[in-house]
């Protein structure tokens, strides 16, 4: 099992038990793919804690938090879900100085093309 290190169990336990009622976290789990019937516990405070700790155990925490906010996005952030907010990727962009050259060259060579094209169809 996998946890994401931003992801706050008390957190989403929170939003799960002040904005859904049962009927919502029927819904929740149907979207999950979880048999809401099925989960240990009897109370909407256990469903909730096994909905949670389904969601762990299956790599679903970010979905299940996602689901959260998209349901109560008029209450619910993302960023009140966990305890840190997700970095940013940041993606490293290498050029390599030979393709960059020969990227340059083959755009010129379009561009002169183009402009003898245009020459010739006047």
């Amino acid at each position: 099992m996998s946890r994401p290190y931003h992801f706050s169990t008390e957190k989403t336990l929170s939003a799960l038990h002040y904005h859904f009622n049962e009927v919502e976290l029927k819904t929740l789990c149907s979207w999950l793919n979880v048999d809401y019937e099925g989960l240990p516990g009897v109370t909407k405070a256990e469903k909730a804690q096994s909905m949670v700790d389904f969601a762990l155990e299956n790599d679903l925490a970010y979905t299940l938090n996602r689901l959260i906010v998209g349901y109560r996005r008029n209450v619910v952030r993302w960023e009140q879900l966990h305890d840190v907010a997700p970095e940013r990727h940041k993606v490293a962009i290498q050029f390599d100085s030979s393709k960059l050259i020969l990227w340059t060259l083959s755009l010129g060579v379009l561009l002169v093309l183009m402009v003898v094209f245009l020459i010739i169809l006047r």
